[in-house]
């Protein structure tokens, strides 16, 4: 990466962080994935991060997990992916997102 695409980077990752807090309280709520993914597409304001939220909610909606293009995209850091691989596996997606 380089240092003119790192503002950029850091940028997302704190979208990211964010969307991911939002993400586990509807989630908690009772709103469907595919919704708020769809939701947070719109409203992100990023058009990479967007894309990446409509994959995921395409994957969703094939009974597949969401983390599979989180993990193929740059501003999704490893570890990210991985808890949010294991709150989905384990059943507790939005206590893994509201802790993050």
């Amino acid at each position: 990466m380089s240092d003119d695409t790192k503002p950029c980077y850091i940028r997302a990752c704190m979208n990211v962080k964010i969307q991911s807090n939002f993400h586990g309280l509807l989630i908690e709520r009772g709103l469907p994935l595919p919704d708020i993914l769809t939701q947070s597409a719109a409203l992100c304001g990023n058009l990479v991060l967007a894309g990446v939220l409509n994959e995921s909610r395409q994957e969703v909606m094939g009974g597949k997990p969401m983390t599979g293009p989180l993990s193929r995209s740059p501003y999704f850091p490893s570890i990210f992916v991985q808890m949010l691989r294991t709150g989905e596996e384990a059943g507790s997606l939005s206590v893994t997102l509201s802790a993050m």
